[in-house]
């Protein structure tokens, strides 16, 4: 019998989407720490600005300038 987590699941509009499982979610947080890393930018303070802006409804076609290579050249400034 195949794992429920792995199986996929409703969303409230009745599509379907795969749940990550907790290693595919270590795996993209260690990404994007790595990330901020070879882009010079302190991972803590990429994420804490990150979640910040999405908590306060950033919009969806902006979202590439929260990327760490696009947030690090705005430090500079």
């Amino acid at each position: 019998m195949p794992d429920p987590s792995a199986l996929p699941q409703r969303h409230a509009d009745g599509g379907r989407h795969p749940r990550l499982s907790l290693l595919q979610q270590k795996q993209g947080v260690a990404s994007l720490i790595e990330t901020c890393k070879l882009n010079l930018v302190n991972p803590q303070s990429h994420l804490t600005n990150v979640l910040t802006r999405l908590v306060d409804l950033w919009s969806q076609s902006r979202i590439d300038e929260l990327m760490p290579w696009h947030w690090a050249t705005q430090q500079v400034h």
